[in-house]
């Protein structure tokens, strides 16, 4: 039996993300002869260091800016697809140097602007956007909320083992780059099997209905992927010891981040966003505190 439904169906429609905002997470190479399918990848990730795959929004990232986690905690208000939302934790696979957050809010308010699914050549995956109020409480959050790109280490892994073996910076990946894809029908020749259609990993293109730039996660996988260079992009390259390496996937949208954080800063502007206090810090929040309380106590 199958039947379709849509929010509109359902009286109460809550998304709670596991993982959200991994600070600084990785990307992958495949050293290897012939292609390693995995998340990571829409078609298969191509060795030897012939491409490389990237995840994460670099300085905006708002694990980045609050590493401590002096502002971020539960119960912090943020914005999670457009809609009002709530740190609730913790993401799984946290930890004290890649942290990440487990997020809700009400799906009847989020905008399909910033959320979806995303096919991988393993698994399907869902697109979700968080902003994050980080107030400027004290000189130290100024100091990192002034982080830029070059200064955000990228770790580079091994797909096979998924072990970081080099790094990078994502200076690399969002500096100089292009943030979106555009598509030229003009050198659209309808081939008869077209790659962008088959491996596009949010179906926003086909031959048939053309370039939906409402579905494009500007990705980038379609540059590389299109060999009569319909589709235009520049997403940079990475140095992995003596290779210059392409980058063929962005799995992250900075041009929608860019988007959704100015949408909340106009909503705090307007009065229309309220900020709130953590009810409770977080592992490191709560580890950065304690420390503090006991250095207080040892100046007085």
């Amino acid at each position: 039996i199958e039947r379709k439904i849509s929010k509109d169906d359902l009286q109460f429609a809550r998304m709670i993300t596991t993982r959200s905002a991994f600070k600084n997470y990785m990307a992958f190479v495949n050293p290897e002869e012939g292609e390693v399918g995995s998340i990571f990848s829409v078609s298969g990730l191509k060795g030897p260091y012939k491409e490389i795959s990237v995840t994460g929004s670099g300085e905006i990232n708002p694990l980045e800016n609050d590493p401590l986690l002096k502002t971020i905690g539960i119960g912090t208000r943020i914005m999670v697809n457009g809609a009002t939302g709530y740190v609730i934790g913790e993401g799984t696979r946290s930890s004290e140097e890649k942290p990440n957050l487990s997020v809700t809010a009400d799906m009847h308010e989020m905008d399909a602007e910033f959320m979806g699914g995303f096919i991988t050549s393993k698994s399907p995956e869902c697109i979700t956007s968080i902003a994050v109020p980080v107030p400027v409480i004290s000189e130290e959050v100024f100091s990192n909320l002034k982080i830029m790109d070059e200064e955000v280490k990228l770790p580079i892994a091994d797909i096979h083992d998924r072990i970081p073996f080099v790094e990078s910076n994502y200076a690399a990946v969002w500096q100089n780059t292009d943030l979106e894809i555009h598509f030229d029908t003009r050198k659209c020749v309808q081939c008869d099997l077209c790659d962008v259609e088959k491996y596009c990993p949010t179906n926003a293109f086909s031959r048939s209905k053309g370039f939906d730039e409402h579905r494009c996660f500007n990705c980038g996988a379609c540059v590389h992927l299109c060999t009569e260079g319909a589709f235009r992009g520049n997403l940079g390259r990475i140095k992995i010891h003596d290779k210059d390496v392409p980058i063929t996937l962005r799995q992250s949208n900075r041009s929608k981040a860019n988007e959704l954080a100015k949408k909340l800063k106009n909503q705090i502007i307007e009065k229309e966003f309220l900020l709130t206090e953590p009810v409770d810090y977080l592992r490191r929040g709560n580890e950065v505190k304690k420390r503090e309380k006991i250095n207080l106590r040892k100046s007085v």
